[in-house]
């Protein structure tokens, strides 16, 4: 863990001097190929990895009839294979294809002198620990939904259903993020969305109840999940999830105050959150429908900036402080859902040819 902390709080610091200093572009960028780097050269980190260097196996030895991974995934192996590299070429490709369209996503969503911090909440949350370092098939997808806000905004549905269509060439569940185009466009009240967080957790268990009669008559290759599909979401860190959704409450408080009627994107971006909050209350009792949230629950990396013009200038240095505590408090209920995966950290050392 020390060296997740040591990385981040690294991070932390070049993205508060993008603040204050005029080379914010710069330092954003230091801080994007630092991620890449930390993450492309993880070694045997994350639940999924095994699998995934199994697939690459198989790609590089000719044989895929047994793979259930999309069509885009295995062409990233084929040139990987191609060039006869090892695994690691392969997270390098994938962390840069995601971290494209993050990018993308970062500066088209928040102003420029944010662009450094929202990849520190990138970082902290759960769509990097469990999507850039395990699921990575889905972690693609996500990035490039996330991506395909901007035809959101300009009601594009065409455009949009293209690159949905893209994403799911990487995850199939992209298709969940369908429903985002038809989001409310204006402010929501603030006891609409405490009523609606209220409802959705009071109905979890029914989704259970409903999802297990469906699961019930699944075959194939998903039988292998049914442990998973069984589960209760987070059940290993109860703590964790509590702090998490109090956290991504206290971010929606913080950013209605300082949104404007007239702010039609970012209240866009601070609904598909809400929504995706929804989800993971509604979902809380069904482990594997979580992957259908991580598609809403991303537009924290951006709503999480508005925070800053919710407080007068003098009081920002206490914002700041605050700010930190909440991104510190959301990486450590994370870490303690996945630290059986992540903890220690790990380096590829061998060649890469």
């Amino acid at each position: 863990m020390i060296v997740y902390i040591a990385f981040a709080s690294i991070l932390v610091i070049i993205a508060f001097l993008g603040r204050i200093c005029k080379q914010s572009c710069l330092l954003y960028y230091v801080i994007l190929f630092l991620i890449a780097v930390f993450t492309a050269m993880r070694n045997g980190i994350g639940v999924d990895t095994a699998s995934y260097q199994n697939i690459y196996n198989q790609v590089l030895y000719g044989y895929t009839g047994s793979s259930h991974a999309e069509i885009g995934y295995i062409y990233i192996n084929k040139i990987a294979a191609i060039l006869n590299s090892p695994y690691v070429v392969v997270q390098f490709m994938t962390v840069c294809l995601s971290l494209t369209f993050l990018h993308a996503f970062v500066t088209y969503g928040t102003d420029k002198h944010e662009w450094g911090f929202a990849l520190i909440v990138f970082l902290c949350s759960n769509l990097y620990l469990s999507y850039y370092c395990s699921g990575v098939r889905q972690g693609i997808a996500v990035s490039i939904c996330l991506f395909s806000s901007r035809y959101i905004i300009n009601r594009q549905f065409l455009k949009f259903l293209m690159v949905i269509g893209c994403a799911m060439l990487f995850h199939k569940s992209a298709i969940c993020f369908i429903p985002g185009y038809f989001i409310y466009r204006k402010k929501i009240k603030l006891k609409y969305i405490i009523a609606a967080c209220v409802v959705a957790y009071l109905l979890a268990p029914y989704v259970k109840i409903c999802f297990d009669i469906a699961i019930g008559h699944v075959t194939g290759h998903y039988m292998g999940y049914a442990k998973l599909f069984n589960g209760d979401a987070n059940a290993k860190s109860g703590l964790g999830v509590i702090a998490r959704v109090l956290i991504w409450l206290a971010v929606v408080l913080f950013a209605h105050r300082s949104i404007k009627p007239d702010q039609t994107k970012k209240i866009i971006f601070l609904n598909l959150f809400i929504f995706g909050v929804c989800l993971y209350l509604l979902n809380s009792k069904v482990d594997i429908l979580n992957r259908i949230n991580e598609y809403y629950l991303g537009y924290l990396i951006v709503v999480f900036t508005y925070i800053f013009n919710a407080f007068r200038s003098n009081s920002k240095p206490i914002v700041y402080i605050i700010s930190c505590c909440l991104i510190l408090g959301l990486f450590m209920s994370f870490i303690l859902f996945v630290k059986d995966a992540f903890i220690p950290y790990k380096m590829y050392v061998g060649n890469f040819i």
